[in-house]
């Protein structure tokens, strides 16, 4: 990231600037899921390839998704899905709805390494698939940054 600064600030910023990753970028993902991010962000998989992460200035995010069904093989309603997800008792729920998705999220503190780091836990369902996008701060401002990151993801 040092870097990329170094050299942006040799140019000139009268110049017009090209490249696509200028602006957001959607990135597909596993399970039909994809999601809005900045374009400066670097992005990677995992080596199972279960797991995507991208990261920029102090801000994280990772994403994961998984297929569900019942106990008969019927598909979990996005709601059915939200409800079984474990949430702490000490947090503000954060609830969204963009038919046919559901989400629910909490922002929550956290320590690491002695440093208190800020997390975005948001779950988004559709019928039968969930994702899991959890975002990582280091200021706690930054919470619309990743409520609109969060809520970009589509299925």
């Amino acid at each position: 990231e040092e870097e990329i600064a170094r050299r942006a600030a040799l140019v000139d910023p009268n110049v017009p600037l090209i490249g696509y990753r200028r602006g957001r970028v959607d990135v597909t993902l596993t399970g039909g899921w994809s999601l809005t991010i900045p374009g400066e962000c670097s992005e990677e998989w995992e080596e199972n390839g279960e797991t995507w992460s991208a990261w920029f200035g102090g801000r994280t995010i990772w994403f994961t998704s998984w297929s569900v069904s019942g106990e008969n093989d019927e598909a979990l309603s996005a709601q059915e899905i939200l409800d079984s997800r474990p949430w702490p008792d000490d947090c503000e729920i954060i609830e969204y709805e963009d038919d046919p998705l559901l989400g629910r999220a909490v922002f929550m503190p956290f320590e690491e390494d002695g440093h208190t780091l800020w997390n975005l836990k948001g779950y988004t369902a559709v019928e039968g698939s969930f994702a899991l996008c959890n975002i990582y701060l280091q200021d706690p401002a930054d919470r619309e940054w990743a409520l609109e990151i969060w809520k970009s993801l589509r299925h």
